[in-house]
């Protein structure tokens, strides 16, 4: 039975994200997802202005979840083995969530809605995350002297790279037919490593 009755927000992004993560977000539309709510397509509206703001804020809720999947090893005491999990972890996300990791680099220009607040500084944690893990490591010695700043943005476009060629099937790629990604994964995240140290 549809009703016109009010649900949480945070429910109805919910159910979206799942849609995207089952479906890819083309299969998301407010009539679907209001069936699957049980619920008046006028309610879903009620709290979006349409599906682009709807998927905006799953997107947005996609970037909460990579900053609590790599929050933790971010802040092991070792730079290098908080560098090398939290790429192991940031790779992770991508590989089992792959509607959403696209939905969130691929399909949503967040450079568009810079001044709606409710997509403000999308992505800043996590890049404020890894930069403030290149700064330790900096202060501590345990990789050479860079700009925190640039080798974060750095650091961050060699491995979304890794993940979007590994989402397109190109890892291993066909002329390494028996090449392991896992041991792909882990050798570049070692290079990744060694070309920071001091």
């Amino acid at each position: 039975m549809i009703e016109h009755r009010e649900l949480p927000r945070e429910k109805i992004v919910a159910e979206a994200m799942q849609m995207v993560c089952d479906e890819g977000s083309a299969g998301v539309t407010i009539r679907t997802l209001a069936r699957r709510l049980g619920l008046a397509p006028a309610t879903i509206y009620s709290h979006f202005r349409n599906k682009e703001e709807l998927l905006r804020q799953v997107a947005a809720q996609g970037f909460d979840q990579l900053v609590e999947a790599t929050r933790g090893p971010a802040a092991l005491p070792d730079v290098q083995q908080a560098m090398a999990e939290g790429g192991r972890r940031y790779l992770d996300f991508a590989l089992a969530h792959p509607a959403l990791y696209r939905l969130m680099f691929d399909e949503i220009d967040f450079t568009k809605h810079r001044g709606d607040p409710t997509v403000l500084g999308v992505g800043r944690a996590l890049f404020e995350l890894y930069r403030d893990l290149y700064a330790r490591g900096v202060a501590t010695g345990a990789i050479r002297a860079i700009d925190p700043e640039l080798q974060a943005l750095i650091s961050w476009s060699a491995i979304h790279g890794f993940a979007m060629l590994a989402l397109a099937g190109r890892l291993p790629p066909p002329r390494m037919p028996s090449a392991d990604r896992d041991a792909i994964r882990d050798a570049f995240i070692g290079f990744m490593g060694e070309a920071l140290r001091p």
